[in-house]
């Protein structure tokens, strides 16, 4: 799956031409804070007004950024808080600012577009904003189930409960037999593939009868591949006004992600690891037969019934929890590094996961495996760079569930049946599982243990999205800014 997406507002030999950007020659220095509590902002953005100059304040809500030599005007930002501008005039090195709640939130940045934002307050369209904290707040199989829940008017549903997600995500309603009614995915510009891959399991198991594929496959969203500890924000476009920046294929909305990227300041380490299992919530038990007569009503091979059961040992096994009662240990590890100078003009971001889900049923696991860098440089106060690259390895055993037509599935080779012969033992006589005599397939039916060991339902997909982009500020003050950017992309 490749997709290549060119943004130009000009050919790059035309910014070329387009006169002169004068050299930092001063630092300005500060701490930004809570205006109620007096208490430091880590992670304010800090912005030279007219200049791509800016900077993060540290933990300590310290920040140091160049400027050019007269008054300039900064411009600082955080999420939950409202825009400040401060005035710094030539004879200042040091700028103090306080912040304020912004409850309503009307001041948020918004992303409309590849390199397009605008406060809330004034936006055209109907956007939802999830951020990458609530994201990860608590662990989910992938991000589709992390955004349940999250995103006012989604339907986010999920095929089943298998490692390595399976869901799709519906906007503003929209629905349909045939076509696909999802969103269009962006993720730091980039347009990436969402194409689900069908396994053929369909082909064994009938579930819409002769079709060699359908959704029945329990396909995955390739939108499960992007990795929520790397996401920064999350802005869902749920008006129709999409279509205007992204064209047809935005017809059932556009969900825009937005990466983390460097942070000025001495190198920021980050090691999270988590390690559980995973277990059942809840499963269905077996009818207990208590006379032979009981399972002869049921009309199914009674001559085996007659032949090995007796009044006084009818047997029980309880197939779903031999099935299902995997407890194996589950874990992740995301391991982030983060840096930049004190001026902003170099930022790098670099972070790697590994990430393995052991399903509850037998044979099923999922596992992500992914390597990302973003590397920010900020030649003069006018023109930038950023690059960015991301490697990803999903693999996942997604084993067979779903509708069933030709009894191969456990769920349906359970439910015909008795729970009176140990269907996960070998036979004595030739060491393989126990044929199954029951089950609606005539007088050997499939066993489901026998079925869900050495089936191979398995999918390996590697990718690269990679992007890489070139700013020019050519105006910019306190209400309004125009950047031209060149932005390449790849998945």
């Amino acid at each position: 799956m490749r997709s290549f997406r060119c943004f130009a507002g000009l050919p790059l030999f035309m910014l070329l031409l387009i006169a002169g950007t004068a050299s930092a020659q001063r630092q300005i220095r500060g701490r930004v804070s809570d205006k109620a509590s007096g208490n430091p902002i880590g992670g304010s953005m800090v912005s030279v007004v007219g200049t791509l100059i800016n900077s993060t304040t540290n933990d300590n809500g310290e920040f140091v950024v160049n400027a050019v030599s007269g008054d300039v005007q900064l411009s600082v930002r955080r999420i939950g808080y409202r825009r400040q501008l401060v005035a710094v005039p030539s004879s200042q090195a040091t700028a103090n600012v306080l912040l304020e709640k912004d409850v309503l939130r009307l001041e948020e940045v918004v992303v409309t577009g590849t390199a397009t934002t605008i406060e809330r307050a004034h936006a055209a369209t109907a956007t939802a904003v999830v951020q990458g904290d609530e994201v990860t707040r608590a662990p989910a199989l992938d991000l589709t189930n992390a955004l349940q829940g999250k995103v006012i008017g989604a339907r986010i549903n999920m095929n089943s409960g298998a490692p390595g997600g399976g869901g799709q995500i519906q906007i503003r309603g929209v629905t349909s037999l045939n076509g696909n009614g999802e969103p269009l995915f962006v993720v730091d510009g980039v347009i990436i593939s969402n194409v689900s891959i069908p396994s053929g399991a369909n082909s064994i198991t009938r579930a819409s009868g002769a079709a060699p594929a359908s959704t029945q496959d329990n396909m995955v969203n390739r939108f499960a591949d992007v990795n929520p500890a790397d996401i920064e924000s999350i802005e869902v476009l749920k008006s129709a006004a999409a279509t205007s920046m992204y064209g047809s294929r935005a017809t059932n909305g556009v969900i825009l992600i937005t990466t983390k990227r460097g942070r000025s300041g001495v190198p920021r380490f980050s090691l999270t690891q988590r390690v559980g299992s995973n277990s059942p919530l809840k499963l269905l038990n077996s009818r207990v037969f208590t006379d032979t007569s009981q399972l002869i009503a049921r009309g199914d091979n009674d001559a085996w019934v007659r032949a090995n059961i007796t009044n006084n040992q009818i047997p029980h096994f309880d197939y779903q929890k031999d099935l299902f009662g995997h407890g194996s240990p589950s874990y992740e590890t995301v391991a982030t590094i983060s840096a930049g100078t004190d001026n902003g003009s170099t930022r790098y971001y670099v972070s790697g996961t590994n990430k393995y889900d052991d399903g509850t049923m037998l044979n099923t696991q999922a596992r992500r495996q992914s390597l990302r860098v973003s590397v920010d440089q900020l030649f003069t106060t006018k023109w930038s760079v950023n690059i960015g690259a991301n490697i990803i390895r999903t693999l996942a055993a997604r084993g067979l569930s779903n509708n069933d037509n030709t009894n191969t599935s456990p769920f349906y080779g359970f439910a015909y049946t008795p729970a009176i012969i140990n269907l996960n033992a070998a036979d004595p006589a030739t060491g393989l599982f126990v044929r199954n005599p029951f089950a609606g397939g005539g007088s050997f039916s499939s066993n489901p243990f026998e079925t869900m060991t050495h089936i191979k339902n398995d999918e390996d997909v590697f990718r690269q999205i990679a992007n890489a982009s070139v700013a020019y500020e050519a105006w910019n003050n306190s209400s309004n800014r125009v950047q031209l950017r060149v932005l390449l992309g790849v998945d």
